[in-house]
């Protein structure tokens, strides 16, 4: 007991000081970036409609696709529902992604040191105190599954889900947080930070409990990036390669 305590106290302390580089580094490339993240004046009671779309839409499919497929139906049916009720949203700028897009690489790599402090406190925290298993399960079929079925796969976890997890998650869920409230011009439903947090709980809810402490770190990494980036196609990028690099080491 005392050695898995002191362990613990360990991997608390080293990653502190790997968080502490993370912030370090982000905290120089936050100059290089500016609030330019346009809010989604879509009032946020939809998004108990999206949530009721995707619910409904995964009873129907439940058991009859494969889990990628099954959570790409779910963001579809969230989107669809967001999409009829608000229109088109402000998501991409003239000329910032092509100006931009190697910044929001290195975004991703500062944030890397902190990330990985975090997976070595979720793995000891799910070996010793939940008793369950840490980890991505759509990683761990990958690495289970034959060749000609990741040929499917690796585009649909590298390509299509980054690009409709960050249009709910950030392109409607952050932004309709860090909107101006209905009759206002300056004063926003949430702050920066509480937007920050609360698009990134909501983000780490959706995905397995194994995972939850290493998704909500990406959330915020990711809602950081379009704030200071402005640009949706910077946090599918960035999202992307993450979920590429990751699979990788699956």
């Amino acid at each position: 007991m005392i050695e898995l305590s002191l362990e613990f106290v360990w991997l608390l302390f080293s990653g502190g000081l790997l968080l502490l580089v993370t912030s370090i580094g982000l905290s120089s490339l936050g100059q290089q970036g500016r609030d330019v993240a346009a809010g989604c004046d879509i009032p946020m009671r939809h998004l108990l409609g999206a949530l009721a779309s995707a619910l409904l839409v995964s009873w129907a499919v439940e058991g009859r696709l494969p889990l990628a497929l099954h959570l790409v139906a779910q963001a579809l049916a969230a989107i669809a529902y967001l999409r009829a009720v608000g229109g088109r949203v402000g998501w991409f700028l003239p000329g910032v992604f092509r100006k931009r897009w190697s910044w929001a690489i290195k975004v991703w790599i500062a944030s890397l040191p902190g990330l990985f402090g975090l997976i070595r406190i979720n793995g000891f925290l799910f070996k010793h105190v939940f008793e369950g298993k840490a980890g991505n399960p759509l990683a761990e079929q990958f690495s289970q599954l034959p060749a000609f079925e990741m040929l499917w796969l690796v585009p649909m976890i590298v390509l299509v889900m980054p690009v409709l997890e960050e249009a709910i998650f950030r392109g409607y869920l952050f932004r309709m947080m860090i909107a101006s409230k209905p009759q206002t011009e300056t004063k926003r439903r949430f702050s920066t930070l509480g937007a920050l947090l609360g698009s990134s709980v909501v983000f780490a809810l959706a995905h397995d409990p194994g995972m939850w402490i290493v998704a909500f770190y990406l959330g915020v990494m990711l809602a950081w990036l379009d704030w200071r980036g402005g640009d949706l196609r910077l946090c599918m990028l960035v999202h992307g390669i993450h979920n590429a690099a990751f699979l990788a080491m699956a």
